[in-house]
């Protein structure tokens, strides 16, 4: 299993799947179906920012789409 770093926000496919605890496929999966957002660098690797797989693990949807107090309650976990 890999360790994962988790101060930092932007997150590798394989730190964010640990950090779920899923499998690379499964978050790969995720991804595909338009799930969950990420980024996609110029060398063509995939990061995933923390915001986002805190609001699908808890709300079901990406960051940009929650209204104010979800975004607090996400903000709170953090603590």
């Amino acid at each position: 299993m890999i360790k994962c770093n988790t101060k930092n926000i932007w997150l590798s496919i394989n730190e964010a799947a640990s950090y779920l605890r899923y499998s690379t496929r499964h978050l790969r999966r995720l991804i595909s179906q338009n799930k969950i957002k990420y980024q996609k660098l110029p060398t063509g690797g995939i990061r995933l920012h923390r915001s986002d797989l805190d609001a699908f693990i808890i709300f079901g949807t990406s960051f940009n789409k929650l209204t104010r107090p979800q975004k607090e309650i996400i903000y709170d976990t953090r603590d």
